[in-house]
């Protein structure tokens, strides 16, 4: 019960909708939501998709110039058909590709509050399906960027400045052993992926209770060590599609796979990690079941009454 304590989720951002009760796991709660509104789905993602154009781009650019560095530059270092050596050419473009990686960063640090706001709206779209069935887009996504957009803009800029301070040190940490440098990199970004989801959760419980926001600071950590092992498999779930796109970039299937993406993959994305926070708050908010009883039965219990009122009588 102490533990339970803990965990504050009161005032259910849910004045908009009539709550139904929601016992389905997450691929029954697809299920019925691919059944009633299949083409919303598509809807959803691609408003999600429109917020994350600026971040397709700023990478698109990266790579361009990253390809013209090395076109103008003699990457075999030499000049010609390879007898004239360029000394020093590799630390040359070394030093370009961290100033477009530098910039890239920068630039990332606006990108990452536009697609805060798109993970605001989907939260909220999903939340509110949850807890009706349907799958509402336009209204709910405005909604969702009204109650939650300033905290996701906030967490999602302090996620990718994290980034480039990870960045920055690893370019400073080549001067310290290999070992050392390695065992620090890796510490980094475990640190990084265990705030990440530190800070989903947050937004998550953000998105559902409208609570200041040092409850539900608090209430998101309790949650989140609560229910850490099912959390990191949701989690991990969830970014496949993410991991997928990595993998296969230059490969012949990386078209289709980003195709398959811009399709499904932002809906993928937050459905997964949402409706499975939704499960974990059904649990300190149950909707009440309401009991109908059929008017069927109700008639021979009164019949009985009346005749036992007649014998009496």
């Amino acid at each position: 019960m102490e533990k339970e304590n803990k965990i504050v989720l009161k005032n259910e951002r849910n004045g908009h909708v009539n709550k139904l009760v929601n016992e389905l796991g997450s691929w029954g709660f697809f299920k019925v939501i691919y059944r009633n509104d299949m083409l919303k789905i598509l809807g959803m993602n691609i408003l999600m998709l429109i917020l994350f154009v600026p971040v397709g781009y700023l990478a698109y650019r990266y790579l361009i110039q990253v390809s013209q560095f090395t076109s103008r530059l003699p990457v075999g270092n030499a000049i010609g058909f390879g007898y004239a050596p360029w000394l020093g050419v590799g630390a040359e473009i070394s030093r370009l590709t961290n100033l477009a990686m530098s910039e890239l960063l920068l630039w990332m640090l606006a990108a990452g509050a536009v697609v805060g706001l798109s993970v605001a709206g989907g939260m909220a779209i999903i939340r509110d399906s949850f807890w009706t069935g349907r799958l509402k887009v336009f209204k709910a996504f405005g909604r969702g960027i009204v109650e939650n957009g300033v905290a996701c803009v906030v967490c999602f800029v302090l996620l990718v400045g994290c980034v480039n301070g990870i960045y920055h040190a690893s370019v400073a940490m080549r001067a310290f052993p290999a070992w050392a440098s390695v065992l620090l990199q890796v510490v980094m970004w475990l640190a990084l992926a265990f705030l990440t989801l530190y800070v989903m959760t947050f937004l998550s419980v953000n998105s559902t209770y409208k609570q200041s926001v040092g409850v539900n600071l608090k209430s998101a950590w309790h949650i989140l060590m609560r229910y850490i092992v099912s959390t990191i498999f949701k989690f991990i779930i969830a970014l496949l599609p993410v991991a997928l796109l990595l993998l296969t970039f230059g490969n012949v299937i990386f078209s289709f796979v980003i195709a398959v993406f811009a399709i499904f993959g932002f809906f993928y994305v937050i459905f997964v990690w949402q409706s499975h926070m939704m499960i974990i708050f059904s649990i300190y908010n149950p909707v009440e079941k309401i009991k109908i009883v059929k008017r069927k039965t109700q008639q021979p219990k009164a019949q009985a009454e009346n005749k036992t009122e007649n014998q009496t009588a």
